[in-house]
């Protein structure tokens, strides 16, 4: 099975190695079919830190690495 990778934008420096990652998806109300967007961050490892706050990336699923990080960074546009 092929690892999740995804798109966002960097919202936080949260410590050293972690970044805060804002992610966008789109959900649909069950009753009246309108596409909402919901916004929500994950915590993401980054070895180099080599992100700053604003800069797009792109994440990759990975094994867990502390209590909360389950995402690596990719490639930082």
């Amino acid at each position: 099975m092929p690892k999740k990778q995804l798109k966002g934008t960097v919202a936080a420096l949260c410590a050293d190695k972690t970044i805060k990652v804002a992610l966008t998806a789109p959900k649909q109300h069950g009753k009246y079919n309108k596409v909402t967007i919901q916004k929500y961050t994950v915590l993401v490892h980054d070895p180099a830190n080599a992100a700053a706050v604003g800069q797009e990336v792109t994440i990759i699923e990975t094994r867990p690495i502390s209590k909360s990080k389950r995402w690596t960074v990719l490639q930082a546009l």
